[in-house]
């Protein structure tokens, strides 16, 4: 089951997703990353519990990530180490305007 959650941690606003990040939560996700992009604060978007992630969430993230990128800041982004996720981040060369981090262990929700 997929699902997004939103922590707001004062200077901080992660958007943490789980599961199979798809057309069926793409909406959901881009809402949140929009409203967080929209605040001003630095955004981290953790995937260490997602399995798959579509165009429709890379397309949310290249939209968000690269406002960020042109006030002069970066989305984080963090994935588990070979991961679909992490595989296709790396393909479509999002490092070059976001953080993007691996990690071996997988982030419990």
């Amino acid at each position: 089951m997929a699902e997004v959650i939103v922590q707001d941690e004062g200077s901080e606003i992660t958007i943490r997703g789980n599961g199979e990040l798809d057309l069926a939560v793409a909406d959901e996700f881009k809402s949140a990353l929009q409203t967080a992009v929209a605040s001003g604060r630095q955004v981290t978007v953790d995937f260490r519990g997602a399995h798959f992630i579509d165009s429709a969430i890379l397309a949310a993230l290249a939209i968000n990530g690269k406002a960020m990128f042109d006030r002069g800041d970066r989305l984080k982004v963090l994935v588990s180490e070979g991961t679909h996720p992490e595989y296709v981040l790396e393909m479509v060369g999002f490092s070059e305007f976001m953080q993007i981090s691996s990690s071996t262990l997988s982030k419990e929700a």
